[in-house]
């Protein structure tokens, strides 16, 4: 299937003005792993056009909502809409991608009613509850000075050497001034962020990582020649500007990942059972001290967390290795422990299983929700309940 005809039905269903052979081959296609990405971007793509910001006919958006749950074999009176809820449009959105199989959980751009009921499931009391995190992090100068991002005004932050650092709306940029010579001293800088805190950092041979939540990255302000070389704690998403006489090299302790100028994800966290090197665009060497292996685009490499290998490689997975990067949590079949682990890096709060016996989750949900309503989601899918008592989260069956 073509992308123009996928845009077409996208945006014939938000004008509802599909017939009914081209709306089943839209609930078709919305059932279609295949076409999830195609149907992302075009969906991503119709929004964007402002002539549908005028479009909030709740009472048409209803009927159609209602007609797609049907035709996709879904209870149209699970999903109640308030009638005083003018969700449009944005409502549309979010049923073409509500059309999950048996057992799944794909909520993008969803922006769901909270008065939704469903028999016999009891929802997530949010008496008390935690806010999405956003960009927050410290950066730790070579004189142990230390500055807080999230509150330091945009603008020029420091000097280090020939380098200045500048911030601006959740980056931080270090621009290189050949202008100033070299003192011959390597500086060395540290950006962390905490739970619920994330950051993007340019450093001074162009490239850009992207740091998630309870991660730290430690760097040279000036890459000294011969080798670019930066220690990783957490996870991050690197976009390396080439440079074959300078390799990148990212330092994950036991771990190195050794590229020449490629996009890629490292998720190195203490608690996770591997370190997972997840290779987008470009090539790259996984190395520890017993073993070597290079990397090819769509492949991921998985190193026992603690150990000098043995180091596996298997089939990536892009969208998950992404899903941070760009909003959102990404659940494949994933078991509860793991899932709380990441809401725990990102919402601050800690777990506590009264039960382990939960089936594994599938689906996509958005970053930027409140806790509650991220645990309300994961109840209409999963066998399981939460509840939320001040920064802990209690899992029950």
């Amino acid at each position: 299937m073509s992308l123009s005809h996928i845009q077409y039905l996208v945006q014939g269903y938000l004008a509802d003005q599909l017939t009914e052979a081209e709306l089943e081959e839209f609930v078709r296609l919305a059932q279609d792993e295949q076409y999830s990405l195609l149907l992302q971007d075009a969906i991503s793509q119709a929004l964007a056009n402002p002539s549908l910001a005028g479009y909030s006919d709740a009472s048409r958006a209803d009927q159609l909502f209602q007609r797609i749950l049907t035709a996709a074999g879904q209870a149209p009176e699970i999903y109640s809409i308030p009638p005083a809820r003018k969700t449009g449009w944005r409502r549309l959105a979010a049923a073409a991608i509500i059309l999950a199989a048996a057992g799944t959980l794909t909520w993008y751009l969803l922006d769901r009613p909270h008065s939704r009921q469903q028999a016999g499931n009891q929802q997530t009391a949010p008496a008390t509850d935690a806010l999405p995190g956003g960009e927050k992090a410290t950066l730790t100068l070579a004189d142990g000075s230390i500055i807080l991002l999230d509150s330091a005004a945009n603008g020029a932050l420091a000097q280090e050497g020939a380098v200045k650092i500048t911030k601006k709306d959740g980056h931080l940029t270090y621009q290189f001034n050949n202008s100033i010579p070299a003192d011959g001293v390597t500086a060395y800088n540290t950006i962390a962020t905490p739970r619920g805190g994330q950051y993007v950092v340019s450093l001074p041979d162009g490239s850009r990582v992207w740091l998630n939540a309870a991660s730290s990255l430690r760097f040279p302000a000036v890459f000294p020649p011969g080798q670019r070389k930066v220690e990783l704690k957490g996870e991050a998403y690197f976009e390396v500007r080439a440079n074959t006489a300078n390799p990148f090299v990212v330092s994950t302790g036991e771990t190195a990942v050794e590229v020449l100028g490629t996009i890629f994800n490292v998720m190195a966290y203490t608690n996770e059972h591997h370190m997972v090197t997840t290779l987008l665009d470009g090539r790259l060497k996984v190395k520890t001290n017993n073993a070597a292996r290079e990397l090819a685009p769509g492949k991921a490499a998985l190193v026992p967390t603690g150990q000098d290998g043995p180091i596996k490689i298997t089939a990536g997975d892009p969208e998950a290795a992404m899903a941070w990067r760009n909003g959102y949590f990404h659940f494949d079949h994933t078991d509860i422990r793991t899932i709380m682990r990441q809401i725990q890096r990102w919402y601050d709060v800690e777990p506590i299983f009264e039960t382990d016996a939960v089936k594994p989750i599938s689906g996509s949900i958005p970053r930027n929700v409140k806790l509650s309503k991220l645990l309300d989601m994961l109840e209409q899918v999963g066998d399981v309940k939460f509840i939320i008592e001040n920064k802990t989260v209690r899992i029950r069956s």
